[in-house]
């Protein structure tokens, strides 16, 4: 099969493929404008199927704080193995989702998604709702959610990325030293885009 390219999204491969089985699936739009702020609570998933793309928790707790001293609702999503982290710093009402039901249902009614290079900020991104990723070993050119208001901010430089799920160093650097003032300075104009104050 023609190959869309090695910088292509992953989508644009499965595009490909889906085209040579003759399904048409449409192209892959980004950052279109034009839709209202959101109402609803913004969804923070701390999790990943990886450790290598976990961002540090206190720093999720850094987003967490700010965006409720600007007027945010916010809710805590988080894997089983974080949930008591999460409570015990304050977070009563952080949550596990068991299935994608679960999860579906948690994300129903948010503004944004918040999380990791993982499987929830995809799924928010298939329900509709507008994703920024914290990215660490991966690139997110490839594995960027699906959505047309899809934000991320990138990790650390590293000569061996894309690493995938492995890293050669005793901890994944591109995403441990990716600290909250990065991130906050590309996540608070994500935000006021898309959410409404509660």
């Amino acid at each position: 099969l023609p190959s869309p390219g090695q910088s292509a999204h992953r989508y644009d491969h499965w595009r490909a493929i889906a085209q040579a089985l003759g399904i048409e699936l449409p192209a892959l739009t980004r950052n279109v404008g034009g839709k209202l702020p959101r109402r609803g609570p913004v969804v923070i998933h701390s999790g990943a199927a990886q450790p290598v793309r976990v961002w540090p928790l206190e720093r999720f707790l850094g987003a967490a704080q700010r965006l409720r001293a600007g007027g945010r609702s916010v809710r805590i999503l988080c894997d089983a193995t974080q949930l008591d982290w999460w409570r015990g710093h304050g977070e009563k009402d952080a949550g596990c989702a068991e299935d994608i039901g679960q999860l579906l249902a948690a994300l129903n009614g948010a503004s944004a998604f918040i999380g990791n290079d993982s499987g929830p900020g995809h799924l928010a991104a298939i329900a509709g709702v507008p994703t920024f990723t914290i990215f660490g070993p991966q690139l997110p050119e490839w594995f960027a959610p699906i959505h047309p208001a899809a934000e991320w901010v990138e990790g650390s430089e590293c000569p061996y990325k894309p690493c995938f799920d492995s890293c050669r160093f005793e901890q994944p650097n591109c995403i441990r030293e990716l600290g909250l003032e990065k991130v906050w300075a590309r996540l608070l104009p994500f935000v006021e885009r898309h959410c409404v104050r509660a």
